[in-house]
């Protein structure tokens, strides 16, 4: 099915045109929105208020166009600044959601669709129509409930640490050195996060990524990684709590239980190479859901060191709950 490239405000996102009978101005625009109150079946739509609102200054809310679809007994307005077609020979890469993502949105979003120019990659939510006018509380409702396979033993993954020269990749694929990678989970200093080494797969300062709405704080979005999306978490809003909103210019690539889906984590700082943990003594660990999420808590006189275990599927129990 074709597919047009939209935007609303700053948002950009692509829909199917599967029952598309028109492009409206902004005149029509009136006027259909004022027969709307005596036509049940045309429902108006505005994908930057329901994918966030944060995506609509006040200032440009009103819409410079909208698309009319028939969908069955219903007639769709949807609220459009800008739209164009994809040239057939710059077809953009389709990927699906991982499968935390799926389970976690209201139905949205369906893709994610890559496109490349000169200026790098564009990473667009595609979304489904559908739940443009669906009732949200029902669509989270039927949410479809995923339970991970059981986990299988973490394998090492052979990694290399270089200083950072200013390119995207910071850490690559060598050989395996012990260790941990340690970073600040809060502004004061009195929390760290770190992971082993030996489950580290790369460390980029690229900015392929895409938030979506629906997601709870811990997972904003997604990661473009080798041509395919990994779920991008926040350990320091997941870990450590933290509300605090800060540049998270990194992202640590690691692998989980399940060696065939790795997870990104986005992180404020570069990390760094935490060799020698005897300065640090082991606190006891609870029954607690993020006590289960670690391998160990520890502390010393100036801050607590926690490592997460990465879990897949402990964390779709707390994201889930936490939605």
């Amino acid at each position: 099915m074709p597919l047009l490239c939209c935007q609303r405000g700053s948002l950009r996102f692509v829909i199917d045109t599967a029952g598309l009978v028109r492009v409206l101005s902004a005149e029509e625009i009136a006027r259909s929105r004022g027969r709307s109150l005596l036509d049940e079946s045309l429902i108006p739509c505005d994908p930057a208020l329901i994918a966030g609102g944060s995506a609509l200054p006040e200032e440009t809310s009103a819409p410079s166009a909208a698309l009319l679809f028939h969908r069955g007994p219903h007639r769709i307005l949807v609220s459009v600044d800008r739209v164009e077609r994809f040239a057939s020979r710059a077809e953009p890469l389709r990927l699906s959601l991982p499968e935390t993502i799926v389970s976690l949105l209201s139905g949205l979003v369906v893709a994610v669709l890559v496109v490349e120019s000169s200026a790098g990659k564009t990473l667009l939510p595609q979304f489904d129509l559908a739940a443009l006018w669906d009732d949200p509380a029902a669509k989270f409702a039927a949410r479809r409930s995923t339970t991970p396979a059981a986990p299988s033993p973490l394998t090492n993954a052979a990694v290399l640490t270089r200083p950072w020269n200013g390119s995207s990749r910071v850490l690559s694929r060598g050989t395996p050195r012990a260790g941990l990678l340690r970073w600040d989970a809060h502004p004061d200093g009195t929390m760290e996060l770190a992971v082993p080494t030996s489950h580290v797969l790369e460390l980029l300062a690229t900015s392929d990524r895409l938030e979506l709405a629906g997601l709870p704080a811990a997972l904003p979005g997604v990661y473009l990684w080798n041509n395919r999306l990994l779920p991008l978490y926040d350990p320091a809003r997941l870990v450590a709590a933290q509300t605090r909103t800060i540049p998270l210019p990194y992202t640590l690539i690691v692998r989980t239980e399940r060696p065939d889906q790795p997870l990104a984590l986005a992180l404020p700082t570069l990390p760094q190479r935490l060799r020698e943990t005897s300065s640090y003594r082991p606190c006891v660990l609870g029954d607690e859901p993020l006590d289960r999420l670690l391998w160990g808590r520890f502390s010393n006189s100036e801050s607590m060191l926690l490592v997460p275990a990465w879990d897949r599927c402990l964390l779709h129990t707390l994201l889930a709950e936490a939605v």
